[in-house]
């Protein structure tokens, strides 16, 4: 990592609206808990941040703060001499702006960040807090970047690739050794690829491609699934294809694991802990025009955006929403059915890429507490699968506890009734286990059941 020159000019301005917009969105995720992409999206909305390259500094350094917080809070604190926990929350994640500006962006100028991260400060806490901001960082830039530790332990590790001590560890249960898992560390530290599924129909990816071949800065590539497309340069969430239902945003692991329903024209979907619907416009799809897919799911907020989104989407098998809670017996109008989609609620840690926030927020014990809540949903959702059907369990999450394990007690409890159907091409107990380190993919969890009996 290069060394910033030690001199800094102070010129402080006013802040930019896209600075005021990243400070805005990190405090709503770090003092108020809010997913990042709704904090980022309302931020930059709110102050009114509409060009296409500010929107695109603010989304580098919103997400860099947070996939390197660690990093930057180490860097931070011999400066500080106090518990970051003491800082007031608007110095504190202004300070981590500039650190990260200085440390991870090289096209930012050092006077550039301090004065930002300053100008921030003043006009939200004044000028005393604005003086001691000026004066840490004032020292960071004078002192040189750390260089990469030459042998690394677990702990070291997790610092330098700004992860929290025991994912690691857990991590290292399923790599061979150090080397292994510091690529994996690496690769848990880098933004993940922006990639859509388009809508089948005939004409959609000519029309996508003519769309994107109109702007310069805009680049893509075919994903391995049929339907995938690798973006760059390029908002998923704005613009015609996603306004007019050409796409809809979907990491390539969570197409995979609808897949493995199999060929199911003209059936009956069950979609499990359906959330707002990106798999189920999937299978909505794969049922065909005369299929249908019934949508459950306990937050009614969550399938009134789904609803949303089959209006836009507009797929040939009809759907139906149902409220309900999994961890319940399912209501009639689920029981019966010869496919059914698990997309159990999971810890999320595979997708810590995407929502860096996530490896933050949950502690050691979750992937145990969560595998209780999955296997109960588990246990009714199969109770509505029908003789000779499919079910397919799936999480975004590669922590035992919540995917082979839940599989394992699920068959010790059923395995007269159910039986397990090999993922095609797997290399460890008939599972699907996905790893940004294969293909860039998000980690998911997937295992295919079928009822004997």
């Amino acid at each position: 990592m290069e060394t910033k020159p030690n001199a800094v000019k102070s010129t402080e301005s006013m802040p930019t609206p896209t600075r005021r917009a990243v400070l805005q969105a990190l405090l709503w995720v770090f003092r108020d808990g809010m997913h990042s992409q709704t904090a980022l999206a309302r931020a930059l909305t709110q102050k009114r941040v509409t060009d296409v390259r500010d929107r695109s500094l603010a989304t580098h350094i919103f997400f860099g703060v947070l996939r390197w917080q660690r990093r930057l809070d180490s860097e931070l604190l011999p400066f500080v001499r106090r518990d970051l926990a003491q800082t007031d929350s608007v110095v504190l994640v202004a300070l981590r702006m500039a650190i990260y500006q200085l440390r991870f962006l090289d096209r930012v100028p050092p006077h550039a960040a301090v004065s930002d991260a300053v100008s921030l400060v003043r006009e939200v806490r004044g000028g005393k807090s604005a003086g001691f901001c000026n004066a840490v960082l004032r020292k960071v830039v004078a002192a040189p970047a750390e260089d990469k530790p030459p042998l690394m332990d677990i702990t070291t590790l997790a610092r330098w690739y700004s992860h929290p001590d025991w994912l690691v560890e857990r991590w290292s249960k399923q790599t061979r050794d150090l080397h292994g898992l510091e690529r994996l560390c690496a690769a848990y530290s880098e933004p993940a690829p922006s990639v859509v599924r388009l809508k089948e129909g005939y004409g959609i990816a000519e029309r996508v491609l003519g769309w994107i071949s109109k702007r310069p800065e805009a680049q893509s590539t075919c994903g391995t699934m049929p339907n995938a497309l690798i973006l760059e340069g390029i908002d998923p969430l704005r613009g015609t294809p996603f306004e007019q239902g050409w796409w809809v945003p979907q990491d390539e692991a969570a197409q995979w694991v609808t897949t493995l329903l199999g060929p199911c024209p003209g059936a009956t979907i069950l979609d499990v802990c359906c959330g707002t619907g990106t798999k189920t416009t999937h299978l909505a799809e794969m049922a065909g025009s005369s299929g249908k897919v019934v949508a459950l799911d306990i937050h009614p907020a969550k399938l009134e955006e789904l609803e949303r989104l089959i209006q836009k989407w507009r797929p040939p098998a009809s759907v139906q929403t149902i409220v309900a809670d999994a961890t319940q017996p399912f209501p009639r109008a689920c029981l019966g059915f010869d496919r059914i989609l698990v997309d159990a609620p999971c810890t999320g840690l595979g997708t810590i890429r995407r929502r860096p926030e996530i490896k933050w927020r949950q502690e050691p014990h979750r992937p145990a507490e969560m595998a209780t809540l999955q296997s109960a949903i588990l246990h009714n959702a199969a109770m509505a699968l029908n003789v000779g059907g499919v079910l397919v369990y799936c999480v975004c999450t590669p922590m035992e506890e919540e995917g082979p394990g839940v599989i394992r007690r699920f068959l010790e409890n059923h395995g007269s009734t159910f039986s397990q159907i090999p993922v095609h091409g797997s290399e460890k107990d008939g599972f699907l286990l996905t790893s940004p380190l294969v293909g860039g993919m998000d980690a998911f969890f997937a295992a295919i059941l079928t009822r004997n009996n």
